[in-house]
């Protein structure tokens, strides 16, 4: 039976990966890049992030968005039908949830194509990356 390798998610603490290694890896196709959502959030809010303007703006307003839902699905529930904030609430968080997402995504976008925001996020401690063990250990710290 053939041993199968499993990926592991490894943190900034556990690997230090330079950008041009990080750049070879992913054209081999041998490492994922990721970020946490809490800290895309905080890349955000610093202004740090991609367009930070644009995402904060939007972030304001598929917010407000999710309240309008989960607000107007309570009142739907007192004027129209008891069920009506089930419905509401699911579909608020996960138009929040989305939203957040998002900004994680934008992030590993642009920390795959700018250096000098790929090395920003990595002193932070702010990437993950999804390898093999193998990989792994010649980037150990």
């Amino acid at each position: 039976m053939p041993i199968v390798e499993i990926e592991r998610v490894f943190g900034c603490l556990e690997v230090d990966i330079a950008f041009s290694e990080y750049k070879k890896l992913d054209q081999d196709g041998l490492v994922k890049l990721g970020i946490d959502h809490k800290v895309a959030d905080t890349l955000i809010a610093d202004n740090f992030g991609p367009s930070a303007k644009g995402v904060a703006a939007s972030n304001i307003f598929y917010l407000l968005v999710s309240v309008a839902v989960i607000v107007g699905s309570v009142y739907l529930s007192f004027t129209y039908a008891w069920w009506a904030f089930i419905p509401g609430v699911a579909l608020g968080l996960y138009s929040h949830r989305k939203t957040l997402g998002s900004h994680a995504k934008k992030c590993v976008a642009k920390g795959h194509h700018d250096p000098d925001f790929y090395g920003a996020v990595k002193d932070r401690g702010g990437w993950l990356y999804k390898m093999k063990e193998e990989v792994a250990e010649q980037f150990h710290i």
